[in-house]
């Protein structure tokens, strides 16, 4: 298995909750995860690249807190192990913007799923091509600690994760 993880990052315009299940059920069938949130929840992109690895970790070891991959991320984004939790303070609310995070070890398949996401969820989407964006106005950058700088750093040197565009 590719040491690589693509991420993509999907601003979407309107957010159907009902919509939501039908993401997650087609991100299990192109062995990807996806989760959407509310697009101010992250606190910056250290948040959602720390999490991102977190949700590997725990499946690659097989102890995970929850039995779906895009939960157990959710979970890992909001620190808490109540989903209850995790969904009322980061998930996505009917008729906001959110943002969708499509997750895979496949170029490809990222590129795919990207393509889909408009369709399945009803709405205009947008791609985040600068993580950045993430920011919220206030808060620092995002290597604020010189060890997440520095593995951070170490993480793009060897291309583990990887932005799709």
């Amino acid at each position: 298995m590719s040491n690589e993880i693509y991420i993509a990052l999907l601003e979407v315009e309107k957010v159907t909750i009902e919509r939501i299940d039908k993401l997650l059920e087609e991100s299990e069938r192109s062995n990807c995860i996806a989760q959407v949130i509310r697009k101010d929840a992250i606190a910056g992109p250290h948040q959602l690249l720390l999490s991102i690895l977190e949700t590997y970790l725990a499946l690659s070891k097989k102890s995970t807190i929850a039995r779906r991959p895009s939960l157990e991320l959710l979970l890992r984004i909001s620190g808490t192990r109540q989903i209850r939790d995790a969904i009322r303070n980061y998930g996505a609310i009917e008729g906001a913007r959110g943002l969708v995070i499509i997750i895979c070890r496949d170029i490809e398949r990222v590129k795919e799923f990207i393509k889909k996401v408009p369709e399945i969820l009803m709405s205009k989407t947008r791609i985040i091509d600068n993580i950045d964006e993430l920011l919220k106005k206030g808060k620092a950058p995002i290597c604020t600690l010189p060890e997440l700088c520095y593995e951070l750093e170490q993480m793009s040197k060897i291309e583990m994760l990887k932005l799709v565009t």
